[in-house]
């Protein structure tokens, strides 16, 4: 697809690193933390005897451990993290809880009832940072009270499995757990400032590990609705309690117009398009023409792979108008991967794995 003098690994490799490097945590807290949370604490919470750090997501522990650095020691800092196993991260002062990703598991549920505990009761004067990244979602997931806890795992595996994209899967989950759709933040009494990394097309904060301390405006009925839409049948609990929510017999989630959310400053530290964007940059430094398809590509990762080889062809090709190589296709977003309840079982790798193997295989085709 490109000359040969730019393929090899190093420089694929060196591709990767500068996606990766824009979005970690380290380069981004420390200006966060001096342009903008340090004159925020002292707004807000002039008085403050400890700052407390909460969060959930796969990359809350590192954010923890550069927050820590950011931060040295001029604040007395207290809370913890929940992040997935084996992405912890070392810290001093914030714990760090591990638990299972992306299917919930008692440790997660455990964490997160301890974190709902926690932020009721941070004392007045004091501040709260929350830290949250994708994978928050099963990270936190404690059911609403009628709905026992496997039924709520039951229901996340088939929402993983029916190829749902992500914010309506997370459209059902806010309905049916204590923790997101903006829950988090009417729990607590004090102000949040809300950092987040975003893994989600179009970096909704709602979307984002759904949005625990975001606004959500969506309804049971849209719920029911992703659930009838992808030929899904919940558990009954959790098929019952809907229905309340959709008869108005429980109340919705805390929108956008909910006055909790007025005490809720939010950043983005790291999202899909600022890793394009430095990638882009790299690239066009290194003599590629860049096409770039945007950050917000959904669908069956199969299909899209089929798209994206039939463009990389007719680059290759010199077909079609398009530039002429070297060529870079650059794009991001959130794929999906349907799978039946055996493949679910069995299945390794992820929505990029089918990605490459869809597109290696058209690209080796014979023409």
């Amino acid at each position: 697809m490109v000359a040969s003098k730019f393929l090899n690994a190093d420089f694929l490799r060196r591709v990767f690193d500068t996606g990766v490097e824009v979005a970690k945590p380290a380069v981004q807290m420390q200006p966060l933390w001096t342009d903008q949370i340090a004159p925020w604490l002292n707004e807000v919470a002039p008085a403050r005897e400890r700052v407390w750090v909460y969060g959930a997501g796969k990359a809350s522990a590192a954010m923890a451990s550069c927050l820590e650095v950011a931060c040295q020691h001029t604040e007395r800092l207290g809370g913890f993290v929940v992040t997935r196993r084996g992405y912890s991260a070392p810290t001093s002062r914030v714990a760090v809880v591990e638990a299972a990703h992306p299917v919930p598991d008692e440790d997660g549920q455990r964490a997160a009832k301890r974190l709902m505990h926690e932020l009721a009761n941070v004392p007045a004067g004091d501040a709260v940072i929350a830290l949250v990244s994708g994978g928050g979602s099963s990270l936190l997931s404690v059911p609403v009270g009628p709905v026992p806890f496997v039924d709520l795992q039951h229901l996340n595996r088939a929402l993983l499995a029916c190829g749902a994209p992500i914010d309506e899967i997370n459209i059902v989950r806010k309905h049916v757990t204590r923790t997101l759709g903006g829950q988090l933040a009417a729990l607590c009494t004090v102000p949040v400032f809300q950092v987040l990394v975003s893994d989600v097309p179009g970096d909704n904060p709602s979307h984002i590990a759904s949005g625990p301390f975001s606004p959500d405006d969506s309804s049971f009925q849209d719920a029911i609705d992703v659930l009838q839409r992808w030929g899904l049948q919940p558990p009954h609990s959790i098929q019952r309690y809907l229905e309340r929510g959709k008869r108005g017999e429980v109340p919705e989630t805390p929108g956008s117009r909910s006055g909790v959310f007025s005490r809720v400053r939010t950043t983005m530290i790291a999202s899909n398009a600022m890793s394009l964007d430095a990638v882009g940059k790299m690239l066009e430094g290194a003599g590629y023409h860049v096409l770039t398809l945007g950050d917000s590509l959904e669908g069956e990762a199969r299909d899209v792979a089929r798209v994206v080889a039939a463009m990389a062809l007719q680059v290759a090709n010199e077909k079609g108008g398009w530039p002429k190589p070297p060529v870079a296709i650059v794009s991001g977003g959130e794929c999906t991967v349907t799978l039946t309840d055996a493949e679910m079982r069995q299945a390794k790798g992820g929505r990029n794995s089918e990605f490459c193997w869809r597109f290696r295989c058209i690209w080796q085709r014979p023409t």
